[in-house]
């Protein structure tokens, strides 16, 4: 996550890109929710996706690590959380797909030095 980190903030250092058009508000009983979201979130830095960085790389984890039924409601929230930039409006198409290709050059970096034990879920 590190090196998602640290390659994320170089490109926002050397291209620092705004959101591409006006967000939308929302209206009726979320309105307030997002309204106070929008006052937090900065339309700064946004390719590549560290949501969508960081997603992968978690998601690598929690799916190599779980099973059975916690497997399948933990990939369902994985999903959501994976959906949830775009549909909050906080990024581009692009911009999840730059952050959906750092996290797998990252993975694919550090599968290099992982050992066999780490990809077997803990015995109890």
């Amino acid at each position: 996550m590190t090196t998602a980190i640290l390659v994320a903030g170089i490109f926002f250092l050397i291209i620092p890109l705004r959101y591409g058009f006006a967000r939308t508000h929302a209206e009726g009983w979320s309105s307030a929710l997002f309204a106070w979201f929008l006052t937090m979130d900065a339309p700064f830095n946004l390719f590549p996706s560290l949501h969508a960085a960081l997603w992968l790389l978690l998601l690598d984890v929690y799916a190599r690590q779980l099973r059975g039924l916690v497997r399948l409601i933990v990939l369902a929230w994985f999903a959501l959380i994976g959906a949830s930039p775009l549909l909050t409006h906080q990024h581009h198409v692009i911009d999840i797909a730059g952050g959906l290709a750092l996290g797998a050059a990252c993975l694919f970096d550090w599968s290099r030095f992982a050992s066999p034990a780490h990809d077997r879920p803990q015995e109890p």
